[in-house]
């Protein structure tokens, strides 16, 4: 597609931007720790690497089960319609190993049912494990 405008092209960028850093799967932390190259396929085509650090970091805090759900990257979007600095986790595999790396007592929820945290508990969470996190607009 060829950007008709300014306005096009900027738009244009951001949705691959977007792309590029939206994971099509989650993987588990015991997948992602037996791997040489830990990563998962973007949507844009391309692949969200994981550092190893961050990988054993997580492993130091999260055993059992949690090892094994399918979680990773962990994705933020934006929940700005709760309220400003709001981000909302989709899925409750996602809000239960968040909630456990941040040693987080509990998430809240909206009333339809998704988790959500706050932009300052985001930054960070991706300063602690900055390759186990994506945002999303």
């Amino acid at each position: 597609m060829v950007p008709t405008s300014i306005d096009d092209a900027l738009i244009e960028g951001h949705l691959k931007r977007m792309r590029d850093s939206l994971p099509i799967r989650k993987a588990s932390l015991e997948e992602l720790l037996g791997s040489a190259d830990p990563h998962v396929e973007t949507i844009g085509g391309g692949r969200h690497k994981f550092r190893r650090e961050d990988l054993l970091a997580a492993d130091a805090v999260l055993n059992g089960e949690l090892r094994k759900v399918n979680a990773f990257p962990i994705t933020f979007s934006s929940g700005e319609d709760y309220g400003k600095g709001v981000m909302i986790l989709r899925s409750r595999a996602e809000a239960v190993v968040y909630r456990t790396l941040m040693g987080l007592g509990l998430v809240p929820e909206t009333p339809e049912g998704y988790a959500y945290t706050y932009k300052p508990m985001v930054a960070e969470f991706l300063r602690r494990f900055p390759s186990l996190g994506v945002l999303s607009v």
